[in-house]
């Protein structure tokens, strides 16, 4: 199932106005492949889009990855489009933001481990 949510400036005035739909996945499966890049697949997908339906921003998620995996779609993408540019990232704990700027679109990185070791 996907949900569709719109984003509106001025959402609760007569000046209201459509500036985004984001579709997302209501749930997910690990089992699942939605999406497949540098060899990485992955099991949920989200989508922003302008009102008239031009794709702005794709997200995708994986629900487990091992060190090796990670570190390889790293090294793939850093291959493809160069050294990434280091941001930090802050939600709960600190992560770091791996980012790679091409000609026409901009790829982002980042990975939030959950141990299972914190309350």
């Amino acid at each position: 199932m996907v949900l569709r949510d719109t984003t509106f400036i001025n959402e609760f005035s007569q000046e209201q106005k459509a500036v985004g739909v984001e579709y997302s996945q209501m749930s997910s499966s690990s089992d699942d492949t939605l999406a497949i890049a540098c060899k990485q697949a992955f099991s949920s997908l989200s989508v922003a889009a302008s009102p008239n339906g031009k794709i702005k921003a794709i997200g995708a998620k994986v629900s487990h990855m091992t060190d090796k995996e990670a570190k390889d779609f790293i090294a793939a993408l850093t291959n493809r489009h160069g050294k990434p540019k280091k941001l930090e990232g802050d939600f709960m704990s600190k992560f770091t933001i791996y980012g790679w700027d091409a000609q026409d679109r901009i790829f982002r990185y980042s990975a939030i481990f959950n141990d299972e070791k914190t309350p």
